[in-house]
């Protein structure tokens, strides 16, 4: 596949970060491994733009494959200002809201050997610990909120909206 694309494409492509460098002896299978998107079931994709997104532990968007058009899009996830970078989170959805500071920094230094110094990560202390109690109650609403019976609709969007709150 790398060989299909055209010389601009392919020094796009090398200039993407690769932490298996030192695995593999070629370049662009560690870039891809460090790069690929989930596409479809069974299937990984290289999004040029889509890899050049920051981290962050608070992202403003979000990837998602479009499997209809076969489109890889980015979804704002609030208001974003002019000139605001876009950023997304690493690490999905749940492992990113609903865990601590040093459980999101042992997934990202595991998975891309990175240590997250995103805004969230480096609040001060007294707001971290905040932080991370505010994203342990959002956790365990969500473990709680499929557990619900039935006629307890009320309590469940109770707890959704707690959790939306949290979230914010």
């Amino acid at each position: 596949a790398v060989k299909a694309l055209s010389d601009n494409q392919r020094e796009q492509l090398s200039k993407l970060q690769n932490i298996f460098a030192d695995r593999f002896d070629d370049p662009f299978f560690g870039i891809h491994k460090t790069n690929s998107f989930a596409a479809e079931t069974d299937k990984a994709g290289m999004f040029l733009l889509a890899s050049r997104f920051n981290h962050s532990c608070s992202p403003n968007a979000r990837y998602s494959w479009h499997a209809p058009s076969k489109t890889f899009r980015i979804y704002a996830l609030r208001s974003v200002t002019a000139g605001e970078e876009l950023l997304v989170s690493y690490i999905a959805g749940r492992n990113v809201y609903g865990s601590t500071r040093a459980q999101r920094r042992q997934r990202l230094e595991a998975m891309l050997g990175f240590v997250c110094a995103c805004t969230t990560c480096t609040l001060p202390a007294l707001e971290q610990s905040a932080s991370d109690r505010r994203r342990a109650e959002l956790q365990r609403l969500w473990d709680a909120v499929p557990s619900f019976a039935p006629h307890q609709t009320l309590a469940r969007l109770r707890a959704i909206e707690r959790a939306l709150k949290l979230m914010k």
